[in-house]
């Protein structure tokens, strides 16, 4: 048995060491009855250029165009989660760094910085370090409120805004993964089916 010296001459056992528990994962899938929508469509000079010229590359956009949609709702299933408040935000920018980002981006390294490869059904296939999410979720006003923000292409923006124009009763559907105690937005879908249904 291992012993330590103690200042008063006593000798005492050292506790034997706890292994870190690698942090638990979890999918659970949020039907989200929306109950409000705001959106603003703007156009304009690069806004660094007005008030951070510093900051402003050369290969940077002169102007910019951009679609804020807001949208609000509670969760209506699964049970367990009915009443808690989302307030999603997504920003269309063609721009936006996040758009940019491929499966290069994301696959794993040696310690040389070399691509790793993995074999899959006889295949030698990249090796990729999955993503926790698409945007993390933040708690938003309270411990049942929920926040996001999300770039997205300008497309997809219009293309709620124009689902959300109908008079169909609109849903979220919201893919939630959470990785310890951090929430992340693995999938969300627009839709005019309750999520539970499907």
């Amino acid at each position: 048995m291992l012993m330590l010296a103690c200042s008063g001459g006593a000798a005492m056992a050292r506790a034997p060491r706890q292994k870190k528990k690698a942090a638990t994962e979890q999918y659970t899938l949020l039907g989200i009855l929306i109950n409000r929508y705001e959106y603003r469509v703007e156009a304009g000079i690069n806004t660094y250029l007005k008030m951070r010229p510093g900051m402003a590359g050369t290969s940077d956009p002169l102007y910019t165009y951009r679609t804020v949609l807001d949208i609000e709702g509670n969760c209506i299933y699964p049970e367990e989660r009915e009443g808690e408040h989302f307030g999603i935000l997504l920003v269309g920018d063609a721009h936006a760094v996040e758009l940019q980002r491929t499966l290069a981006d994301i696959q794993e390294r040696d310690a040389s910085g070399h691509p790793r490869y993995r074999t899959y059904r006889g295949d030698h296939v990249p090796a990729y370090e999955r993503p926790k999410g698409i945007t993390p979720l933040f708690r938003s006003g309270g411990a049942r409120s929920w926040g996001a923000y999300l770039p997205v292409p300008p497309r997809l923006t219009s293309d709620f805004l124009i689902a959300l124009k109908t008079e169909a009763t609109p849903f979220l559907s919201l893919q939630e993964h959470k990785v310890g105690r951090d929430r992340w937005i693995d999938s969300l879908a627009l839709q005019n089916t309750h999520p539970g249904y499907e």
